[in-house]
């Protein structure tokens, strides 16, 4: 499946009228095909964070049909809710979905590749940087992984409090 958010720019059309007596401004706005790249550039990051919780409530939820819990569950953006006799087991369910989208290691190589693959669907990739109307860009490097292993802190994380 291909996922793709593409901000445009808008042409207006300003329109003043007179009814009976009153000025009436209308603007109406054509979407064009032209990217937008202030848009597309300060998205980025929200979008990817948005994906990040949209994919963990994806995981909780897995886990809560495939381990036939009766657990009631309310979401709103990455908060999660129930009722008080089930948090004990969403928390665990919480946890394990975290666990699985973080502690792969190749989530970064995976992320990364994604982009470079997107990108190259918009502009010109050549000797590692990107060809756009603007100018040429380098593609920035993969960040290093630290030295955390969520699994390794699974217990802790289970104690904390909620």
């Amino acid at each position: 499946m291909k996922i793709s958010k593409k901000y445009v720019k808008f042409t207006k059309l300003n329109i003043t009228n007179n009814i009976l007596g009153k000025r009436h401004n209308i603007t109406i706005r054509k979407r064009t095909t032209d990217i937008n790249y202030v848009k597309q550039i300060n998205a980025i990051v929200p979008n990817i964070i948005h994906s990040f919780d949209a994919s963990h409530i994806a995981i909780l939820v897995r886990e809560i049909i495939q381990t036939n819990s009766n657990l009631n569950l309310l979401i709103v953006h990455d908060c999660f809710g129930s009722h008080s006799t089930n948090i004990k087991d969403l928390k665990a369910l919480i946890i394990k979905s975290f666990i699985e989208i973080y502690a792969n290691i190749n989530y970064i190589e995976n992320f990364h590749n994604f982009n470079i693959n997107y990108i190259s669907n918009l502009f010109t990739i050549e000797d590692n940087s990107i060809i756009s109307p603007n100018g040429k860009y380098p593609i920035p490097l993969k960040p290093s992984l630290g030295e955390l292993n969520l699994k390794d802190i699974e217990s802790n994380l289970t104690n904390m409090v909620i």
